[in-house]
């Protein structure tokens, strides 16, 4: 299973590089605005000494934050890029201090750092730190390192000019820090608060806490002060300084294991992100909005055909080595999503194992009845029975579910359609002993038996659990098209046919000769074959389902990985490609520009 999944996962990853890739590069091929002119003096920005002041605020939830309102960045907001929806990252990895501690000094995500609780574990030769990347390549910059918790001092400032840490006491290095700011000359100086995140450890992360809040208002006031000892500086009038304020993670709760997953709904990854200049037109970067379409290249099924077969997609009976033949007392469940024309039809069958769409041949299999669709089984001792869902007619993508299971001693058969439970009558009962063992290929598409014909069918994310999943389970879980390594469920998967993408067979060693197949991300590795060539590609929003957000989306908001290239690009130096950084640069526009 563990194979299967990465496989998949891994595709997903790679694109998710690219993107980040494509952008860096795109963002550091334009103009760096703050080499215009300015309106406002006589010299360019790009003569005055560009300096950065990097703040960190442990466990400061943007959205909370936000409704705490904390007077400093807030104010900040007139002159900054911002965001209160800002990400760790957009993997459902570790979020730890140490594994954010460190994508924010790299400008990478674990998957390359290789932190999670320890920063001891931090590839930091091949990923070096803000810090040793300063001193690589201007010797002469002075940066400083200035931080609550001792461990991300020792651990991840040891190429800073000067490094100091304070046990905890945010109050100490916030006095630290404004001495070093009046008498010293810091072109990086890294602030490091930690309050915020015992607060929420310790009472909740949330603005409803008055221990969160009185935390989060006292470092809003640590900010401020630190801003206005900039803005005091004697030689503050040739320095061009950006303001890189933002917190490293969220809470320490995430979504639950059996929950859709998405890194903005995980609070968790919930940061918020300040670069802030006085020159800057203020811009906000906010979490998409809006539904997600649902994409892919699927077969077109032509359905019913009295029992033609000739427009369907199968695995052999042989191939499957007795995987889908639930004998006596076996629980079980078979979903999948589907996309029909609207209309009322007589009874095409179009998933499952059984030989024939009758009353006498065992097996299980979804049909159409009307515009409702129905799941039914035959075993070796009840006669045929049928759960009945609810209208799937309509042109519009829906989930379908029919499930096996124990129930107050009885094994039952039960319809879920769009993650809602039949109703009562419709829950049929079936003998404990009841064997579905069959010879019958498992088949998406055609079954044999009299039938109305439906044409242009689309079956997607097809899954078959030797489980019998729970009502809450379906309920909460049955819009997703992912499978996740982390799902309570994914352990009990016998076949997962995500059917969005159509492959050709180029291995003439694995018995399909020239066929199209679609993979099985399950144990078994079961290819559903497509006996025709017809497949249609489908794009659409719905409110049916929930694909996962892409990563445009999640890159829209400021990460954790865009710090360093952020900080680079301000000091005017080039990001190589070799450095394979994974955030990006944000351009400002200016409001004092010379038209």
């Amino acid at each position: 299973m563990k194979k299967s999944l990465t496989r998949l996962l891994n595709k997903t990853g790679g694109f998710a590089m690219v993107t980040a890739f494509m952008l860096l590069q795109i963002s550091c091929n334009k103009t760096n605005d703050a080499a215009l002119k300015s309106s406002a003096n006589s010299v360019t920005p790009a003569s005055l000494q560009q300096k950065v002041l990097f703040i960190i605020v442990d466990g400061a939830m943007g959205t909370e934050a936000k409704l705490i309102a904390p007077p400093v960045l807030t104010g900040l907001t007139n002159h900054a890029i911002f965001s209160w929806n800002g990400l760790t990252g957009y993997t459902n990895t570790a979020v730890t201090n140490s594994s954010t501690w460190t994508t924010l000094l790299t400008g990478v995500n674990n998957d390359k750092h290789g932190v999670a609780n320890s920063m001891s574990s931090a590839n930091l030769v091949a990923y070096p730190t803000v810090f040793t990347r300063l001193k690589t390549v201007a010797p002469a910059l002075r940066s400083v390192a200035l931080t609550s918790v001792d461990s991300l001092k020792t651990a991840l400032a040891g190429g800073a000019t000067v490094a100091n840490s304070f046990g905890g006491d945010d109050a100490a290095t916030n006095t630290a820090a404004l001495a070093e700011i009046k008498n010293n000359n810091p072109d990086l100086l890294l602030v490091q608060f930690h309050a915020v995140d015992v607060a929420g450890a310790n009472g909740g992360y949330s603005a409803g806490s008055a221990a969160y809040k009185a935390a989060m208002l006292q470092t809003d006031t640590y900010i401020g002060q630190l801003i206005n000892a900039v803005k005091s500086r004697a030689n503050y009038v040739n320095e061009n300084w950006l303001f890189v304020i933002t917190s490293n993670k969220g809470s320490n709760t995430g979504i639950p294991d059996n929950s859709s997953w998405s890194a903005f709904d995980d609070n968790r990854h919930n940061t918020f992100a300040f670069y802030y200049n006085p020159r800057f037109v203020p811009k906000t970067a906010a979490r998409p909005v809006g539904i997600l379409p649902y994409a892919g290249v699927t077969p077109n099924y032509t359905i019913g055909s009295n029992g033609t077969s000739n427009n369907a997609a199968y695995v052999p009976n042989a191939r499957l080595n007795g995987a889908l033949n639930f004998g006596p007392g076996a629980e079980f469940t078979m979903q999948c999503k589907i996309k029909f024309p609207t209309g009322g039809y007589n009874y095409p069958a179009f998933l499952g194992k059984k030989p024939l769409f009758d009353d006498a041949s065992t097996g299980f299999l979804f049909f159409i009845e009307g515009s409702d669709w129905q799941v039914t089984t035959k075993g070796s001792i009840s006669s045929r029975q049928q759960s009945r869902g609810t209208t799937v007619m309509d042109g519009q993508w829906h989930t379908l579910t029919g499930v096996v299971r124990y129930e107050a001693g009885v094994r039952r058969l039960i319809a879920f359609t769009d993650g809602a439970k039949t109703s009562a009558a419709q829950i049929k009962t079936l003998n404990v002993n009841d064997d579905f063992t069959n010879p019958a290929d498992f088949v998406a598409g055609s079954f044999l038996g009299n039938a109305s014909t439906v044409n242009n069918c689309l079956i997607t994310d097809i899954r078959i659990y030797r489980t019998a999943l729970s009502d809450t389970y379906i309920g909460s879980n049955y819009c997703s098209v992912q499978v996740l390594p982390t799902d309570t469920a994914t352990s009990k998967l016998i076949a997962y046919w995500p059917s969005t993408q159509i492959i050709t067979n180029t291995d003439p060693n694995n018995g399909l000769k020239d066929s199209l197949y679609l993979q099985d991300y399950g144990p078994n590795n079961f290819k559903l074959i497509m006996k025709s060539k017809n497949q249609s590609s489908f794009n659409d929003k719905t409110d049916k389902l929930c694909p996962p957000i892409s990563v445009a989306s999640y890159v829209s908001v400021p990460n954790n990985a865009d710090a360093l290239p952020v900080i680079f690009s301000w000091f005017n130096f080039p990001i190589p490609a070799s450095w394979n950084l994974d955030g990006k640069v944000w351009i400002p526009s200016y409001n004092d520009l010379i038209n």
